[in-house]
């Protein structure tokens, strides 16, 4: 097991966006989707019969 372990001063050095980016929140939410549930290419995996 790793242990980490942060300081008050490295704490203080994490910053956050002051609002959310549109285009970052939509590139991350396609590769949660594909992560998840990849697209299902024609002619590939179970067919009908």
């Amino acid at each position: 097991m790793m242990r980490l372990h942060f300081e008050a001063a490295d704490l203080r050095r994490i910053t956050l966006a002051p609002a959310p980016d549109p285009l970052m929140e939509i590139v991350l939410n396609i590769r949660l989707r594909l992560a998840v549930c990849p697209i299902r290419q024609p002619g590939v995996g179970p067919g009908p019969g």
